[in-house]
């Protein structure tokens, strides 16, 4: 629902990145950000695809093609990060759940990082190390919760969604101009549920890296809300 409307106004390509659902890549060890992202760019370079790219990642990918774009500068033009994670979201979380008197489960000690913590890490390093470019960004942040039965009773749902919202604000704001669009009502897989909204986020920033000028005054669609 994406990809077939996009390649009406640019070139575009994707990849079944293995171990992602559905995929029919052969299967891999499991991999950490780092691993993906210097898959991804091999591959594009093997392919003879020339950047400067924009790039589109939901979700987990939202943080991969970040920690691209941190690292491989000159070969993005402009990003659009579909409900992305954001990498501060569980040690937010965690602090809220200690300041509302709820236990948070304590590591114990010599464990190794789980791989999450892996991908982590690396992202915060990436933005330690430096700033990110500025490009035309696109943050697109779900509208709708999750179910309330899938949390644990008294989970503070309202305060969770508040977190998650906010990081997406600090993370369009990462660049000048950057704009964060809550799609109300719909839920995390906002390609799928309101693909439309995906592609008229990815035709605003193509059309801002062949002409910049368009990016001076935001749009939105009727069925989205500017973010804070």
């Amino acid at each position: 629902a994406v990809q077939p409307v996009v390649a009406g106004f640019t070139r575009i390509c994707s990849y079944d990145r293995p171990d992602s659902p559905g995929s029919r890549s052969d299967p891999t060890p499991e991999r950490t950000a780092q691993e993906v992202v210097d898959d991804l760019h091999t591959m594009l370079d093997a392919a003879g695809e020339p950047g400067p790219y924009v790039l589109v990642g939901h979700s987990l990918g939202g943080l991969y093609v970040q920690l691209f774009a941190y690292q491989h500068p000159d070969e993005v033009a402009g990003l659009v990060l579909v409900d992305p994670t954001p990498e501060e979201f569980p040690a937010r979380l965690a602090q809220m759940l200690v300041s509302i008197g709820t236990p948070v489960a304590a590591r114990p000690p010599g464990t190794p990082p789980t791989v999450e913590e892996i991908h982590i890490e690396q992202m915060r390093a990436a933005r330690r190390a430096g700033s990110l470019q500025p490009m035309p960004l696109v943050v697109l942040s779900h509208g709708r919760a999750d179910d309330p039965s899938e949390r644990p009773p008294g989970w503070p749902l309202a305060e969770e969604e508040r977190i998650f919202r906010e990081l997406h604000a600090e993370m369009a704001h990462l660049v000048p101009n950057g704009r964060h669009i809550v799609a109300e009502g719909v839920g995390h897989d906002i390609h799928q549920e309101r693909p439309e909204l995906v592609n008229e986020a990815i035709r605003q920033v193509v059309a801002a890296v062949r002409d910049p000028s368009t990016w001076a005054t935001p749009t939105a669609s009727p069925a989205t809300t500017p973010g804070s």
